[in-house]
């Protein structure tokens, strides 16, 4: 695993440099698609924005963005960087995030208050002096927890002492509801495919909510959200297939839902989307495709344009 960082920097510019043309199949609505009446948030994120110059090369800019008004405000910037996983605390204060490092092959999680003037970044994690964990996020008590490689959920303190919670999500991904009750979290069921899976942190039970796609010749789910009051997700089904021969398909993207126990499962669009989140008040889900922001109601239908600004990351300030 020496070589993780490496790759997951890799990864990261591939995603960065990765945008698919405008068409039907990419989540953008084609023009006849009959917006009535469109979709309208004004709420405010805080997106990251990349870009690439002679003099810095590649900076990963945060920033805080109205989507009533486009406004935006700097927070802060960081040359040599691409920030990833973003998690807002439940007081809209500090941000936490992934910061992969390309100057020191490195990934670290830092925290930065979003208030404060200037910006500055504490870090609690870095892959460079200790294990590499991923994936942090808020939950209550403006408490912060992540996952490392062999799946064990830490809790961060905020002096940077770092403790196991629990070692039950073994898997790659994962979310925590708000209330701290359960996470949701991708496990191999075998080397090509993943399931998703509930854990009660205080029942200690385990509970499948999506199962292994066994049609598919690869299948992977590299992004969730829950939903606010607790009780859906919304996540990206990410998938290919093999003809009779073994030619394996190009890979495809589906945006889906399923509720917290792991019923009325539902797909609602076929799209090469990205950063799939509720909406704070739980009404629409939002999404990038081709980094530009997009909202759909919950069933996949009025799918609308939220924002013009570029952006290759977000979350919601609630």
């Amino acid at each position: 695993m020496k070589n993780l960082p490496l790759i997951l920097l890799g990864s990261l510019l591939i995603a960065v440099g990765c945008k698919n043309p405008a068409d039907p199949s990419d989540g953008i609505p084609p023009s006849n698609d009959t917006l009535v009446p469109p979709i309208v948030l004004t709420n405010t994120i805080i997106a990251v924005r990349n870009t690439w110059t002679a003099s810095n090369g590649f900076t990963s800019d945060i920033e805080q963005h109205s989507l009533a008004d486009s406004a935006t405000k700097p927070i802060i910037s960081f040359n040599a960087s691409t920030i990833s996983s973003l998690s807002l605390s439940l007081d809209s204060t500090t941000l936490v995030y992934d910061r992969a490092r390309f100057d020191s092959l490195g990934v670290t999680i830092g925290t930065v208050n979003i208030r404060s003037s200037p910006a500055v970044e504490s870090v609690i994690s870095d892959s460079r002096t200790s294990p590499l964990r991923l994936f942090a996020t808020w939950t209550h008590g403006n408490a912060l927890v992540s996952l490392d490689l062999d799946g064990v959920v830490w809790k961060i303190i905020r002096n940077g002492v770092v403790i196991p919670l629990d070692t039950a999500a073994a898997g790659n991904m994962f979310a925590c509801s708000k209330d701290g009750a359960f996470l949701i979290y991708a496990h191999w069921h075998d080397t090509v495919r993943q399931e998703l899976y509930r854990y009660d942190l205080s029942s200690k039970k385990t509970t499948l909510l999506v199962p292994a796609d066994m049609t598919t010749a690869s299948c992977t789910y590299p992004e969730v959200d829950i939903s606010p009051d607790g009780t859906e997700l919304v996540f990206v089904k990410r998938w290919s297939t093999a003809d009779s021969v073994g030619t394996v398909s190009a890979e495809m993207r589906e945006v889906r839902t399923v509720r917290t126990d792991g019923t009325a499962g539902a797909g609602l669009r076929r799209s090469e989307v990205n950063n799939v989140r509720w909406t704070p008040d739980g009404r629409y889900i939002a999404y990038l495709a081709s980094g530009v922001m997009y909202a759909m109601k919950k069933d996949g239908s009025n799918i609308s344009k939220v924002s013009n600004r570029s952006i290759f990351q977000y979350t919601f300030v609630r």
